[in-house]
């Protein structure tokens, strides 16, 4: 995945002097030497705590994200908010401002869905359990489990923006391509939900160009994030999981380090 930025001197606690942090505005602006002057500014309330460094290279709000992190518990466990930006080339670089709000210990941007919630609990797999020999539980019981399987497939796939492909070892959900450069994945399986958000950004002079998936689609059967993976090409993106008995589920994240960005034509490289 990208290289991204983390100043130091723009992490701070999530308890400031001035309160319970409630949102988060990062600002870049470039400063003519190849450099990059980034402010940050800690909003409670009506209060405001800001900060600014500045920067050797350009930086870029593509993508850009405010994490919560916590000290371990011999430091305090202190919670901080720490800003996460990201290099670009030179002549990417767009002076530009970016809000992002709390919601519980996450931010979230302006403008963003954001990374799908996974359901409280597991689904029970109730018919699954109930199977065994004879006519009922050997047959009935499969019988209607597999309807229940199929309507429940049908509803979800009609509400969720992806393409959902489920076959007896596994299940597929593919996305469109991103459109922009800058690209962030977070995909995983949690409490029997495969839960997907995929973020593509670019900052222009006009605003925001973004392209945003973000769902969370819960089969009517167990899957595994062991041996989950997601691939992307020149016809999009696709997230596979297996399927496997109740005993083997694992929730987990799917491998997204080795993903290759597909950049649309006349897109602006990278800077390394």
């Amino acid at each position: 995945m990208p290289e991204t930025v983390s100043p130091d001197a723009l992490t701070c606690r999530l308890t400031t002097a001035i309160g319970e942090t409630d949102s988060v505005t990062l600002r870049v602006a470039a400063t003519g030497d190849g450099g990059t002057e980034v402010e940050r500014v800690v909003h409670s309330g009506d209060d405001e705590l800001s900060a600014t460094t500045t920067l050797s290279r350009p930086v870029t709000l593509d993508c850009s994200q405010v994490v919560v992190t916590r000290l371990s518990q011999a430091a305090g466990g202190i919670k901080l908010v720490r800003p996460v930006l990201r290099p670009c080339a030179e002549d990417a670089a767009v002076d530009a401002e970016a809000t992002f709000h709390r919601d519980g210990e996450a931010f979230t941007r302006e403008g963003r869905q954001g990374p799908p919630a996974a359901p409280a609990s597991a689904p029970s797999y109730t018919w699954r359990r109930l199977q065994g020999g004879g006519f009922v539980a050997g047959t009935l019981v499969p019988a209607i489990g597999g309807l229940v399987e199929r309507v429940a497939m049908a509803r979800q796939r009609h509400s969720v923006d992806a393409t959902v492909t489920a076959t007896p070892d596994e299940l597929r959900l593919a996305f469109d391509r991103l459109a922009q450069p800058e690209q962030h994945y977070d995909c995983r399986v949690e409490n029997g939900a495969v839960c997907v958000w995929l973020l593509g950004e670019r900052e222009t002079e006009d605003g925001t160009d973004r392209t945003e998936h973000s769902v969370r689609f819960v089969p009517p059967f167990p899957v595994t994030a062991a041996g989950g993976s997601v691939t992307a090409g020149e016809d999009g993106i696709v997230v596979t999981v297996p399927r496997v008995g109740q005993a083997e589920r694992r929730d987990g994240s799917l491998d997204v380090e080795s993903v290759k960005n597909v950049e649309p034509e006349n897109a602006v490289a990278d800077a390394d």
